[in-house]
């Protein structure tokens, strides 16, 4: 049976699916895990629930928006864990367009289970027979999803960087959804893309620049020009983006008016496109000519780390960080 974290502290385990029912543990524990009594959910007091054991053997159930899937980015019982990696994926009943949609739109990131290795054929898709999170089951077009993990869970990158468990279960696979949608989801630079966020926002959610941005007055070359361009157009994000030329750039990238209001570089989803684009986009001379420019992805695929943080930090600030998460996180077992 497939294995559960813990995405919140205070949790209970239940002797029925139900708020009222009888506490079994007052609380679980931020991070802990548990296991799958069952594969089916059940409904009670307006929640879905699982019915899981607890690490004493204790058997009961738990609300299942406070469980995140932690089993190495497999499951148990299935073909593993995959990430939605478009926006408007519908969840259907049958394999077919054509059959009825049991979830309008499973949303960009989100994370679906497989039921089992069999995929299917129909209507000019391979479709794959998934659960969501809220435990519905169906099926979902192949060329929608990506294979997920790589054995980084919510709870091992949480570790590895000290950032709160909530944050990561939350933001990684938007993340890792982003870095898909580029073509740069493999080991080596979801390695770096981790250990960067480790370095650049270690709570592992988009952050604006503490400094008060004045030191980028006037300056030409981040493409500030005007007045108040320092601290308007200062980092902000899970890579830090700084400058109005910047803001613009990644804002014609996806299509998105960051000029003219940067904040949006603080929502999670934007943040996110945003680091998976300046991975590919932004390239550094890293090599003596003529060798070509290389950017975050490349250099992460050659094993230049130290490449990669200069490529994101224009020096070596965070280098140590960087190289101590880089190192844990490539112990982690896929």
């Amino acid at each position: 049976m497939a294995s559960f974290s813990l995405t919140e502290d205070g949790v209970r385990l239940r002797e029925q699916p139900s708020t009222s029912a009888t506490i079994l543990i007052e609380n679980l524990g931020l991070g802990a895990i548990v296991t799958a009594v069952s594969d089916g959910v059940v409904n009670g007091s307006g929640l879905i629930w699982r019915h899981v054991r607890a690490s004493d053997g204790q058997e009961g159930f738990v609300a299942n928006e406070f469980l995140a899937p932690a089993v190495n980015g497999t499951s148990d019982t299935g073909g593993g864990r995959f990430t939605v990696i478009a926006d408007g994926a519908r969840m259907r009943a049958q394999p077919s367009t054509s059959a009825t949609i049991l979830i309008e739109n499973l949303g960009l990131g989100a994370t679906v289970t497989a039921v089992s290795d069999d995929v299917a054929n129909a209507d000019g898709h391979t479709w794959r027979h998934v659960q969501a999170s809220d435990g519905q089951v169906g099926w979902v077009a192949d060329d929608l999803l990506a294979q997920g993990g790589q054995g980084f869970t919510p709870a091992a990158i949480a570790s590895v960087l000290g950032s709160p468990l909530r944050n990561v279960a939350a933001n990684w696979p938007r993340l890792q959804a982003a870095l898909d949608a580029q073509g740069i989801g493999d080991r080596p630079v979801l390695i770096a893309a981790i250990a960067t966020v480790g370095v650049e926002a270690s709570g592992f959610a988009p952050i604006r620049e503490l400094d008060s941005g004045e030191q980028y007055e006037g300056n030409v070359q981040l493409g500030n020009t005007q007045p108040g361009d320092g601290p308007r157009y200062k980092g902000r994000g899970l890579i830090q983006i700084t400058g109005r030329s910047n803001y613009r750039h990644f804002g014609n990238l996806l299509d998105i008016d960051l000029e003219g209001n940067p904040d949006l570089a603080l929502d999670p989803d934007i943040a996110c496109r945003l680091f998976a684009a300046y991975f590919v986009d932004h390239r550094i001379r890293w090599f003596r000519a003529p060798a070509p420019l290389s950017n975050c992805a490349d250099l992460a695929r050659q094993g230049e780390w130290r490449g990669v943080r200069v490529a994101v930090n224009g020096g070596e600030h965070g280098l140590n960080d960087f190289l101590a998460f880089v190192n844990a996180l490539s112990a982690i077992t896929a």
